[in-house]
């Protein structure tokens, strides 16, 4: 009950909740981590590549390099406490909802930002369980939602609607397809 109030203010007339759902902390701490380690190191490697070159060109020396280095090691810290420090008050925003007219999406960091996709709209509901997944052994997945206007896309970044890091992702996937399909069949009758 707790977790539908995250949704009172957006909710129409009549409308009510079937589920609400919050991501998993772990795999949500984990994916994060890793995106941004992932970022880092790519710098790295370009930071690698070229501050090696400059070494043997001998248009760097190594007392500067070193503050160089410093200078990195300095900022890729910053970098990791600046993404944690966003992502608690991310994460205490996220919640995923599923009423009877449609799915909704609350996030933000300093505000709060909702999506909504009419269950009318939706073409498609489509299950992703990653390889990170997996390793985390946590029984998570995203949930994808397309429609006309906003397709599943290629990849998970390309998809507006998503409910990431959900718990139990295929039992998720059967609850909200029912409630679609329940959707689907009231207006075919009316």
């Amino acid at each position: 009950m707790e977790l539908e109030k995250q949704f009172e203010p957006i909710l129409d007339k009549g409308e009510t909740i079937k589920s609400v759902l919050k991501p998993n902390k772990l795999k949500f701490w984990v994916s994060n981590i890793v995106y941004v380690t992932l970022f880092i190191l790519f710098y790295l490697l370009i930071f690698l590549v070229a501050s090696f070159g400059m070494i043997e060109e001998q248009t760097m020396t190594t007392d500067i390099a070193v503050v160089i280095w410093s200078i990195f090691a300095g900022s890729s810290a910053l970098v990791y406490i600046i993404d944690i420090i966003y992502s608690i008050f991310y994460y205490r925003n996220v919640f995923y909802a599923v009423t009877d007219q449609r799915v909704l999406i609350r996030r933000g960091v300093f505000g709060t930002d909702f999506k909504s996709l009419d269950m009318k709209m939706i073409g498609a509901v489509n299950v992703n369980v990653t390889l990170l997944d997996k390793i985390c052994r946590t029984n998570t997945g995203t949930i994808l939602f397309g429609s006309t206007s906003s397709p599943v896309g290629n990849t998970m970044r390309n998809t507006m609607y998503m409910f990431s890091n959900i718990k139990n992702p295929y039992d998720e996937y059967k609850k909200i397809k029912s409630y679609i399909d329940e959707k689907k069949t009231q207006n075919e009758q009316k």
